[in-house]
């Protein structure tokens, strides 16, 4: 499942994009301690979001799909 969804640019700066396969149902974006950062329904198969709020580090990115959910690594410079 994970090679059907794509996180990019990663690293970035000030924005990223998510893209899957399968429509994506919602996405959350967590701190390095696991606190909720951000949530979105998505009911698409890609969504753009504004991360220039965010602290320079690791964040956890949930994507949950009509397939299944999967979690990718994302960088914030």
């Amino acid at each position: 499942m994970g090679e059907m969804c794509y996180l990019f640019p990663n690293p970035t700066k000030d924005y990223f994009k998510v893209m899957s396969h399968y429509t994506i149902k919602s996405i959350q974006v967590y701190d390095i301690v696991g606190k909720l950062i951000l949530e979105r329904n998505v009911n698409n198969f890609d969504a753009g979001f504004d991360a220039s709020g965010f602290s320079s580090g690791s964040y956890i990115v949930k994507i949950n799909t009509v397939k299944g959910e999967v979690k990718k690594k994302l960088i914030i410079e």
